[in-house]
C-alpha cells in the first residue's frame, strides 16, 4: 500500500534580530537549522559584541542556510526586521525572536495548520 504524496513544503525565510541576546542565541539558531522543511535563517546582527559576531560568521560558513547581515549597527528592532525581510528569498516569512527555541518540525506543523485557512492568512 502506498501513502498519498505529501505536497512539497515552500521555503520559509526566518528573520532573527540579535542585540546582546546572550548564550540562548546559539540554541535558537541551532533549533532553526535542525528544521527539515526548506528554510533560510537571516540573522540581523544589531550590534552584538565582536566575539559573538565572529562566532556567528564561523557558523554561517558551516551552514549555507544561515546568512548574517551586519554593519548597520543598532538600528532598532523594527528597522532590523525590515532589513532582514528585504534579504529574504523564501515564499514565506517568519520573524523569530532570538530567545525562541523552535520545536522539531515546527515549520511543518505551521504549514499543516495553515492548509485549513483562507488566504490571505497569518500565523
Amino acid at each position: 500500500m502506498t501513502s498519498p504524496a505529501t505536497p512539497a513544503l515552500p521555503r520559509t525565510s526566518i528573520v532573527m534580530v540579535s542585540y546582546y541576546t546572550g548564550a540562548i542565541l546559539y540554541d535558537a539558531i541551532a533549533a532553526v537549522l535542525r528544521q527539515t522543511a526548506p528554510h533560510e535563517l537571516i540573522l540581523v546582527n544589531n550590534g552584538n559584541p565582536d566575539e559573538v559576531l565572529l562566532r556567528l560568521k564561523v557558523m554561517a560558513r558551516s551552514y549555507s542556510a544561515l546568512k548574517i547581515i551586519d554593519g548597520q549597527g543598532n538600528v532598532g528592532f523594527g528597522k532590523a526586521c525590515n532589513i532582514g525581510a528585504k534579504a529574504a528569498t523564501g515564499e514565506y516569512l517568519l520573524f523569530l525572536n532570538p530567545d525562541c527555541i523552535l520545536p522539531a518540525e515546527a515549520l511543518q506543523r505551521l504549514f499543516a495548520s495553515a492548509r485549513a485557512l483562507m488566504r490571505p492568512w497569518m500565523l
